[in-house]
């Protein structure tokens, strides 16, 4: 997310922030960020139900898309709250827009996540959660539409990369792996 910071302009500027001070700060806000902002909750709900139902129907690729849509979607109602609007990007259109793009590239990135640690839903909460700790700071710093640009800059390379690497499959074989033996017939 630096990484896409700084290419937004004047984000290389802001990053005086970046010391010993911000360090600390994330990982003070990272418990409370898993609990109070999200990621504990909605991972239980998007990866623990949702992905293992849209995964065998549509792969793990469309699954994803899918997912990453109604995530998006799902938090219209907080861009109404301007407290959330204001670190998420702000309240206009364009701003939603960027958003769910930014839930979608997020989805295809814990997806991935959650098949290769064969459907672990606390990885995918951890990583949820270190996504969102520092959007508050970069917000803070960068303003919140330079700091989605660069965080919707660095997620969506990422997941770029992971679809073109994998070719799609998000690891999903290695998930298939952990499944299969417990639908596997006993021996007669």
């Amino acid at each position: 997310m630096a990484l896409g910071a700084i290419i937004v302009l004047g984000g290389l500027a802001s990053f005086q922030f970046l010391g010993p001070g911000y360090v600390l700060t994330n990982l003070a806000l990272f418990i409370p960020i898993a609990i109070q902002g999200g990621p504990l909750f909605e991972e239980i709900g998007w990866r623990g139900f949702a992905l293992p139902r849209l995964q065998p129907l549509h792969g793990p690729l469309v699954g994803s898309l899918i997912l990453g849509l109604l995530w998006g979607l799902w938090h219209l109602p907080e861009f109404m709250v301007p407290d959330w609007a204001a670190t998420s990007g702000g309240s206009d259109l364009l701003a939603i827009v960027k958003f769910v793009l930014f839930a979608i590239a997020t989805a295809i990135v814990l997806t991935w996540v959650f098949n290769n640690t064969k459907g672990s839903v606390l990885m995918a909460i951890l990583v949820h959660t270190a996504i969102d700790a520092p959007l508050l700071p970069f917000s803070v710093t960068l303003g919140p539409s330079e700091a989605m640009n660069g965080m919707l800059l660095s997620l969506g390379v990422v997941a770029l990369l992971v679809v073109a690497f994998t070719r799609g499959r998000l690891g999903y074989q290695h998930y298939r792996q952990e499944e299969e033996p417990a639908t596997a017939t006993a021996p007669t």
